[in-house]
């Protein structure tokens, strides 16, 4: 097991637990957590909007103890019987891991929250977490949690210069994923499809439809115990 994967799984099993000391413990000093701002773009810029969307306040980016500090004053309140966080697939290197997570709780208002992430970390040689990038379903989000309030839509005035990953020296699954964006951005389909094998697989989020394509049963969030803490 890499560092950044046993980092990234302490962390997910820190957050399904709700110890948020745990958290911290596995951080860095100056270690960052961003979250996907969906539509509002502008919001997950500090530079453009150093208070985060307004509508999500734990997202856009935030030094980890500020994030943490804001998780122990709304997380019990908002999800008072606790969120479940399962990790359910993993891809990584020696200082950066993905973790797939499935998310699941029920929120104060009585609306099930049944969110899927990407977790995103980077660790330092020592293996603390340094930042966390994270990916999900603000849709469903909003759903739950804002009460199905409209997120302000944005778009960010600069975008960041930031050359893409070559291929040249990336492990062959890193390889063919990164081939399949260009094919796919051309409209060549047949280019596109040849990167797949003939029994390959898509899933797509399906979005307030929780219970669609998923690929694995309710009862298997239950595997590790129920949670009592709160849903960050």
């Amino acid at each position: 097991m890499t560092r950044a994967v046993q980092a990234g799984m302490d962390f997910v099993s820190a957050l399904d637990r709700g110890s948020l000391g745990g958290l911290a413990r596995l951080c860095a000093p100056d270690a960052t957590w961003w979250v996907d701002t969906g539509p509002d773009r502008r919001g997950g810029d500090p530079g453009l909007a150093p208070h985060g969307s307004g509508r999500f306040p734990l997202h856009g980016i935030m030094r980890m103890d500020d994030k943490l500090a804001l998780m122990r004053s709304l997380g019990p309140r908002a999800f008072p019987t606790g969120c479940r966080q399962i990790p359910r697939r993993v891809v990584a290197g020696d200082d950066t891991c993905v973790i797939e997570v499935e998310g699941y709780g029920v929120h104060a208002g009585g609306l099930e929250y049944a969110n899927r992430y990407g977790f995103v970390f980077d660790v330092d040689p020592a293996g603390a977490v340094v930042a966390v990038r994270e990916y999900l379903d603000t849709s469903h989000a909003q759903h739950v949690v804002g009460g199905g309030a409209a997120v302000p839509r944005s778009s960010l005035d600069r975008r960041p210069a930031r050359a893409a990953p070559g291929p040249a020296d990336a492990p062959r699954p890193l390889r063919a994923a990164l081939a399949m964006w260009p094919a796919l951005a051309r409209g060549d389909l047949d280019a596109f499809g040849a990167l797949f094998t003939a029994d390959a697989t898509w899933w797509t989020d399906s979005g307030r439809h929780r219970d669609r394509g998923r690929p694995h049963g309710w009862g298997d969030l239950d595997a590790n115990g129920r949670s009592t803490a709160g849903c960050r």
